[in-house]
């Protein structure tokens, strides 16, 4: 629409916005429609749910974690990793041709926040075999876990 505007054609236009203007093209997104008035009664009804059900010394009880599963082989999208060159031959010379194991090496990371603080990431990296349900993952996440957290969080 911009091109047939200017009379110019799509590619330059394109090559004009991404190079010398340094534009980038999104999607659009759907979210709601929120007024004043919404985000100040969605603040009050949070702050009365917080005095009613939570007391100090139940929030010191809380802990937040989460854990995340790292596979070891680098990550490849086919749809964004391009390689440009002549032929097949010689982009697979110019690494073209990523290998993957079938089954490759994973580590979680875990990590928790509670009343005392965040218990150090760099700690708590788990060995994990292909299934949940083996032996070495259900020895190693209770082992992994601080002592001074099971003893005090009880």
């Amino acid at each position: 629409m911009l091109a047939h505007e200017l009379s110019i054609s799509r590619t330059s236009v394109r090559r004009i916005l991404r190079d010398d203007l340094q534009y980038h093209a999104y999607k659009m997104r759907v979210v709601p429609l929120l007024k004043d008035e919404h985000k100040a009664k969605r603040k009050t009804k949070i702050s009365n749910w917080i005095r009613t059900y939570f007391k100090k010394k139940t929030t010191m009880k809380i802990l937040f974690s989460d854990e995340k599963m790292f596979d070891i082989d680098e990550v490849y999208n086919s749809q964004n990793d391009r390689i440009w060159a002549v032929n097949r031959q010689e982009a697979d010379k110019a690494g073209g041709r990523k290998q993957k194991r079938k089954f490759s090496d994973k580590i979680m990371v875990w990590l928790g926040v509670c009343s005392k603080g965040v218990f150090p990431v760099g700690n708590y990296v788990l060995p994990v075999t292909l299934k949940y349900g083996n032996t070495p993952y259900q020895h190693s996440n209770t082992a992994m876990v601080p002592r001074t957290f099971s003893n005090v969080h009880r």
